[in-house]
């Protein structure tokens, strides 16, 4: 059974996309290991939003790929953001690496890993449109008590300091109630405190056309039964990680209240690397 290692830099939300990777290469009988060392294939899942993480970034690459020349791994992947603003940069200037898949391209981890991924595009060709679902396969890489449900992704504004429309494609929403389905199957496995992450989480669903959709969702959230009580009382804690943050509706502000839902400030980056706690998300 061959090996893979992950190292997932940056925010939450690429975070979730490491995890949706794992879901499917473990479906397809691969074995998750925290090990670089005993990797038959190692996948760095980059960040590119900030200098300081695109540098990162590049060294986190350059560390995997001395185990493939010295160690045991076969392939080294980059996958990410980064892999949006400079895919061909990657190819001809680190050779160590042999497949590149960008935020859009998450699904095809699994034809990276095997070798049977066509290089096709360059640096900015199209935008990202992938949004994984309720069905895709996970694996939460967060402490067994908590989890990340990411509700939209992308971005329509045209700000000239940010580059997310470009890492991440325009805004689109998750259908509501495939991202119920996937907060039951969570609260079923025991998880007891949820963040719903996305780039600009207060216009979730009006690109579904549903006016205050956010409200919408908590509310129905909180409805969720597990064990006959309450979903906000089993779980303890939802949090709602709010990205650019615009003016909210009354509606969205008297369900916050009511309930009783943490707001964070966003940690723009993480790194993380998979653990043996390591547990799987699948319906």
């Amino acid at each position: 059974m061959p090996k893979v290692g992950f190292v997932s830099l940056g925010c939450p939300k690429n975070l979730v996309d490491s995890e949706v990777m794992m879901g499917i290469l473990t479906r397809a009988g691969y074995e998750i290991t925290p090990r670089a060392g005993d990797a038959d294939v190692l996948v760095v899942n980059t960040c590119s939003f900030i200098a300081p993480a695109q540098q990162e970034s590049v060294q986190s690459i350059l560390e995997m790929a001395e185990y493939k020349k010295f160690g045991r791994a076969q392939k080294l992947i980059v996958a990410g953001c980064m892999v949006e603003r400079y895919r061909n940069d990657i190819r001809e200037q680190i050779p160590e690496v042999d497949a590149v898949i960008g935020t859009g391209e998450v699904e095809k981890i699994l034809e990276a890993c095997e070798g049977q991924l066509q290089p096709t595009g360059s640096d900015g060709a199209s935008l990202p449109s992938y949004l994984y679902h309720d069905l895709t396969p996970r694996i939460l890489s967060t402490p067994r008590h908590t989890a990340y449900i990411k509700i939209n992704e992308g971005c329509d504004h045209p700000c000239t300091f940010c580059v997310i429309p470009q890492l991440r494609g325009k805004f689109r929403s998750r259908r509501f109630e495939s991202v119920v389905r996937e907060a039951e199957n969570l609260a079923a496995a025991g998880v007891r405190e949820i963040s719903l992450i996305g780039q600009d989480t207060t216009f979730y669903g009006e690109d579904l056309g549903l006016r205050e959709g956010l409200p919408i969702l908590l509310e129905r959230l909180a409805q969720i039964q597990l064990r006959r009580q309450p979903f906000e009382r089993a779980c303890q804690r939802i949090d709602l990680v709010l990205g650019p943050v615009r003016q909210v509706g009354q509606g969205a502000v008297l369900h916050l209240a009511a309930l009783a839902v943490a707001l964070p400030q966003q940690d723009g980056r993480r790194r993380a690397s998979v653990g043996d706690d390591s547990h799987i998300h699948a319906p």
